[in-house]
Order: structure tokens, then C-alpha cells, then sequence
């Protein structure tokens, strides 16, 4: 396929999410009934799907025309001063040419001097709350969420050393370094694609999972003979991660057991013992982990589908679920235990506050210590804090 075809398909598939089908959805029936497209083809297309996501707001303002795939895909490549011409052509299977009324769109787009909660890409209801949560960060964070993440691999050093998966890794092609600060990560600096098919993940000497994420774990004791219960487990990352690093007996708990489907699987691959539970639960646990729902801003480089799905009704909703959380939580932890909060989040709002509002309706607890990681080169936004009772 030409540059030119590939962005067409993509618009098709903008237009869907337009009207309210999932991105990774449309990617996956594009594909399907596109089976000629290679490889590189469906990359390219996945690729300008997302990055056109990451900044739907500000690339939609720079038409005055109404919402649709194609002006949606004229404001991406407008913001990445692309020559459009190279792109709407008339070619076979690609874009027909702009017409004069859409170039004079663009043209008057240009007078329009865009809010910021539109020129950065935030949910305009959010964006009150962003400035005041982040401060002299805001922007920076919303610019930063609006470029592509870097991979990053947790090393099961149940199984392995940091060096020794670097090594399996390279014999097929991925290339990584290691992280300046949490020992367990490793970023990948090549070979990204190739990461679910080759040997160390196969064979569980890896995991995918976020350096920033990581962090919340190997903070825990390294030789501790504790246990744990992950409370929100959903597919099982945080449960693999405590089951590696710790020496304790991991149980694995979600509302929505669906969630955690493949959970066997994944701890058979990398020989971890998690026992999954569900209610009444009737033990009592030294250590819970509470990855809790959230906005999951901290992680829009990722899933920048999930930045558009939130309202100020499910942003509400949410911080009421997580005080709910921990809440439930503390009520199976013994007397000595952690209680530890962690959210992919940039905001205050949903992060210390929920930690300072919870204590202040559980008097016995306290904070022990807290940590927020913004997005960057070295991970995604996250946060996590302990809290024991006094």
C-alpha cells in the first residue's frame, strides 16, 4: 500500500470511532477483512490511528468543518506539516483530492484561536482540574501524553538475570537497556513487534508491563515471606510481578473475574504460583495491592482511546470506586499489614487526596510513604502510596 492508501484506511477507521466503535475493535475488523494489507501495512495504519487519537481535539480544530474520518485525518498530518497533496490525490485507493471548500475550512481554521484543553488534547470537563492537580506541570504532562510510549519488559528474575534475558532477547532481534533505577525493567529500544513472538516471552524470562508499574512492586521487601493479595488483579500483571519479586504466597482477587481469563496461562509461563479467590474472601492478608480503576491519564500514550471515554459522570464515579476499594480492602488486612494504592494517574485528585481522604474517614491509618512518576522517556504516569495503621 501507498503512504496515500494507508491514510485513507485510516480515516475509514477514525470515522468509526467517530461514531463510537472502539479503536482496537475497527483495527481488528479492518484487518480482517483486509487480509492483502501486510504487516507493515497494518503497523502503519494502527500507528496513524493512534497517534490521530492522541491528539484528536487539537488535529479536529484545524477544519471548521463538521467531525469526520477524513477531516480528522487532514488535521493529524496539518499538525505534523505534512504536504497534503501527497496524501489526497485521486491515486488508486487513495483520498480524492480537497476540494475548494475544504481548503478554504483550513484556511479559516486558521483564524481560530483553540482553548487549551483543545490545543492539549485534555477532556475539556478535566481540564480545571488538570491545571489545578498539576500546576506548573500541566502542559507539559498533556504534550507528553500526546507523543507515542516507549516498551518496556519486566524481567522474571524468578527465572532469570537482567543480562540473561538481554542476551535471549537480542538472538531474535530485540535490542533493550536497562532502566537508571528500577532493576527489574528493561526498555526496548528495537525490535518492539517481534517482543510476543520471540523465545523470552514465550518462555516467561519476560513480561510487557511499564517500568513506572514495576516501581510500586520491587518498593515491597525483596525477600519477603508475606501474603499477598492483589485485590484488583484484572489480567494478572501486578500478581506475576509480586509473585517474582517477593518470596510470599500471592492470591489474586477481581470483581469482574473475566477479567483475569488468562491469568492461569500467564502464570504457568512463568512458573508462578498465584491462587485466584473469590468472595466471601475470609483470610486476612499482610500485604494488599490496590491497582485501583482510574482516569488512567497516566497511560494515555498508550490507551488514548480511554482519554476520549471519560466523562465528569464517570470521573465522579471513579473516585467514589476507589475509596470503595480501599475501604473493602482494609477489612481483610491484619493488624500490621500494608495497604498499598496505586493508580496509572497523573492527577492529585485521585491520587494523595484519595490517600488523605481515606484516612481521614479511617483515623487508625496513616500514610508511610507515597511516590508519583509523570510520563516520560522512563515510564508512564503512576502512582502508588502505603498506608498502615498507626
Amino acid at each position: 500500500m501507498t503512504p496515500a492508501a494507508q491514510v485513507f484506511s485510516a480515516s475509514q477507521i477514525l470515522q468509526e470511532i467517530l461514531d463510537g466503535k472502539r479503536a482496537k475493535s475497527s483495527l481488528q475488523q479492518w484487518s480482517k477483512t483486509n487480509r492483502y494489507a501486510g504487516s507493515k501495512d497494518r503497523r502503519a495504519i494502527r500507528d496513524f490511528v493512534y497517534d490521530s487519537l492522541r491528539i484528536k481535539r487539537s488535529a479536529l480544530s484545524k477544519i471548521m468543518a463538521p467531525h469526520s474520518g477524513r477531516n480528522w485525518a487532514v488535521g493529524v498530518l496539518l499538525e505534523t506539516n505534512e504536504d497534503l497533496e501527497k496524501y489526497f490525490n485521486d491515486e488508486t485507493y487513495a483520498s480524492p483530492r480537497l476540494t475548494d471548500k475544504e481548503k478554504f475550512a483550513i484556511q479559516k481554521a486558521k483564524e481560530y484561536k483553540s482553548p487549551p484543553d483543545e490545543e492539549f488534547n485534555v477532556p475539556a470537563f478535566l481540564w480545571p482540574i488538570w491545571t489545578a492537580d498539576l500546576g506548573d506541570e500541566a502542559v507539559t504532562v498533556a504534550k507528553t501524553l500526546c507523543q507515542r510510549a516507549p516498551a518496556f519488559l519486566r524481567v522474571n528474575i524468578r527465572k532469570t538475570t537482567i543480562e540473561k534475558a538481554q542476551k535471549i532477547l537480542s538472538g531474535d532481534g530485540i535490542q533493550t537497556v536497562k532502566h537508571p533505577s528500577i532493576i527489574t525493567a528493561l526498555r526496548v529500544t528495537e525490535g518492539q513487534n517481534k517482543i510476543k513472538n520471540c523465545m523470552a516471552y514465550k518462555d516467561g524470562f519476560v513480561e510487557i508491563q511499564d517500568a513506572s508499574s514495576q516501581a510500586s512492586v520491587i518498593d515491597l521487601p525483596r525477600d519477603s515471606n508475606l501474603k499477598i493479595l492483589d485485590y484488583c488483579c484484572g489480567s494478572g500483571g501486578k500478581s506475576l510481578a509480586l509473585d517474582a519479586w517477593t518470596e510470599g504466597k500471592i492470591f489474586a482477587y477481581d470483581i469482574s473475574p473475566d477479567r483475569s481469563f488468562n491469568l492461569k496461562t500467564r502464570a504457568e509461563r512463568s512458573n508462578a504460583q498465584i491462587t485466584k479467590i473469590s468472595k466471601p474472601i475470609k483470610e486476612m492478608f499482610d500485604v494488599i495491592f490496590c491497582d485501583v480503576p482510574c482516569s488512567g491519564s497516566g497511560s494515555w500514550r498508550r490507551d488514548p482511546d480511554g482519554k476520549w471515554k471519560l466523562n465528569a459522570h464517570s470521573w465522579k464515579n471513579l473516585l467514589n470506586t476507589q475509596i470503595e476499594v480501599l475501604n473493602e480492602a482494609k477489612e481483610l488486612l491484619k493488624t500490621d499489614g500494608i495497604l498499598i494504592y496505586a493508580t496509572c494517574s497523573v492527577l492529585l485528585s485521585e491520587n494523595y487526596k484519595q490517600l488523605e481522604k481515606f484516612c481521614s474517614l479511617n483515623p487508625e491509618f496513616e500514610i508511610k510513604k507515597a511516590h508519583q512518576f509523570l510520563p516520560s522517556d522512563l515510564g508512564d504516569g503512576f502512582f502508588y502510596g502505603f498506608l498502615k495503621k498507626k
